[in-house]
């Protein structure tokens, strides 16, 4: 069953929360997996169509291809995510150990 794309909300099944990039791969794999399920009742109803098994293969790969599109990108988002959070903690560090040296200078 397929969860309906969203562009804000909680994710589902505990992925990490959808950023903007994700709703245009969410739609994608849906309209792959529609478009892989209309290419097997066709090729249900011809079984002998050499037209309607290639039309089921063909849609198969870019089914397996969105998928992996959406895969891949869940990856390099967290990816990014941890790397945004340790260049803001190392920030942070440095922000307070250069308090710790500040010195009030006397003025005259």
């Amino acid at each position: 069953m397929t969860v309906p794309a969203r562009r804000t909300g909680p994710a589902p099944d505990g992925a990490p929360a959808a950023g903007p990039g994700w709703v245009p791969v969410q739609e994608a794999i849906i309209a792959s997996a529609r478009a892989a399920g209309r290419a097997v009742a066709e090729l249900a109803c011809r079984p002998d169509d050499d037209g309607a098994r290639e039309m089921a293969a063909l849609t198969r790969e870019a089914f397996e291809r969105a998928a992996e599109a959406g895969r891949q990108w869940v990856l390099d988002e967290a990816f990014l995510a941890e790397q945004r959070q340790r260049g803001f903690d190392e920030g942070v560090a440095a922000c307070k150990a250069a308090r710790g040296r500040l010195r009030v200078v006397g003025g005259g």
